[in-house]
């Protein structure tokens, strides 16, 4: 992972499973959507995974995530916070 005075630079896109890609040769022919994140954590050092915005994984998808990742890689999650609760003290105010 490229470091800049110290600070760690983490270079992905968002999301890593797109048929499209195999198109455009980022991915081999022929490889199978369950085998992308394998191929993609050996040329980025993150992705974000943009499907959380629309429904948070349980606990056990999250944890075959991390478990299939190299160690130094990171997933990061967009989160919806109208997922989490309803609250006044928002600036846009209460969800309900």
């Amino acid at each position: 992972m490229p470091e800049m005075a110290g600070c760690p630079l983490f270079i992905g896109t968002s999301g890593y499973s797109y048929a499209e890609w195999i198109d455009a040769g980022f991915y081999p022919e022929g490889i199978h959507s369950a085998n992308m994140l394998d191929t993609y954590t050996t040329m980025f050092s993150t992705t974000e995974l943009n499907y959380t915005w629309y429904q948070m994984p349980k606990a056990p998808a999250i944890e075959r995530l991390c478990n299939k990742v190299p160690d130094h890689f990171m997933l990061f999650y967009l989160v919806f916070v109208l997922q989490f609760e309803s609250r006044s003290d928002l600036p846009y105010g209460s969800p309900a």
